[in-house]
C-alpha cells in the first residue's frame, strides 16, 4: 500500500493560483532578460556569467562532497547522499546553459575579441 497525498480543494486552488503567478513572473523576467541582452549585451553576459557560476559552483560542490563520501566509504554521508546526487544531476542542464556564454565571449573578455 502506497501513501498518497491529496490536497484539499482550497489548497489546490491556492497552489494553482501561485503556480500561474510564478509562471507569468518567469515569462516576464525571461522577456526582460532577452530585452536587456539586446540593449546592453556586456552587462547581460556579465550578469549571466555570475549566475551561471553560482549554479555550477553548487553542483560541482555537491559532486566533490559526494565523491569524497564514496571514496571514504563511511556512514557519515548516508543521510546527505541522495541530496548530493540530486545536486549533481543538474550538470547536464548546466552544460546546456553554458552555450550563451560561448556566444558572449567577445563581450566578456577582451582577449576573445580579435579586433582588439
Amino acid at each position: 500500500m502506497t501513501a498518497s497525498f491529496q490536497p484539499s480543494g482550497e489548497l489546490s486552488r491556492n497552489l494553482g493560483r501561485w503556480t500561474r503567478m510564478s509562471f507569468a513572473a518567469g515569462i516576464l523576467l525571461i522577456v526582460a532578460s532577452v530585452t536587456g541582452a539586446f540593449f546592453s549585451p556586456g552587462d547581460f553576459f556579465r550578469s549571466y556569467l555570475a549566475g551561471f557560476l553560482l549554479c555550477v559552483g553548487v553542483a560541482l560542490g555537491c559532486l566533490g562532497v559526494l565523491m569524497l563520501q564514496y571514496l571514504t566509504g563511511g556512514a557519515w554521508g548516508v543521510v546527505s547522499r541522495r541530496t548530493l546526487e540530486a545536486g549533481t544531476r543538474t550538470l547536464p542542464f548546466l552544460a546546456l546553459l553554458f552555450v550563451p556564454i560561448l556566444f558572449g565571449l567577445r563581450s566578456l573578455y577582451d582577449w576573445a575579441n580579435p579586433a582588439l
